[in-house]
């Protein structure tokens, strides 16, 4: 059993030395598409940067998240790291909101909207221009 977990933490250990680090910077402007929000409810958008993992068992990793503004723009930064020299990050967009479907005003149940981007690591940063979410 302890030779099981020497290998488990040599197998970490590696894994660290050769995964490949990027950060990212991500801004933009959300809208909602049928109606204002206003101040108030612009600012209760969640953006978050996740970096996509494709593995069987993996879940996306949280980079980063950020909340728009009055005016719907945000900026999300983070970093994230993938197994291999070779393997880079590859980060998406995920935004929460309860915009509404229908042109009626109405709101509903929050949903989420997913915005991909080609990504390209910092010092330079990714404009993703404005969403229009409905």
């Amino acid at each position: 059993r302890i030779q099981e977990m020497k290998i488990v933490l040599l197998l970490v250990a590696i894994s660290a030395v050769f995964a490949k680090e990027e950060c990212y910077t991500v801004k933009g402007k959300v809208e909602c598409a049928h109606s204002e929000l206003g101040e108030e409810g612009l600012t209760k958008i969640q953006i978050d940067l996740l970096d996509e993992d494709s593995l069987p068992l993996e879940t996306d990793d949280l980079m980063g998240r950020t909340w728009a503004d009055e005016t719907g723009h945000f900026s999300v930064s983070g970093c994230g790291s993938d197994f291999g020299p070779l393997n880079t990050p590859d980060p998406y967009l995920k935004v929460y909101h309860t915009c509404p479907r229908v042109k009626d005003g109405t709101t509903s149940d929050e949903r989420k909207y997913q915005v991909g981007f080609i990504p390209v690591p910092l010092p330079h940063i990714n404009r993703v221009g404005t969403i229009f979410l409905e």
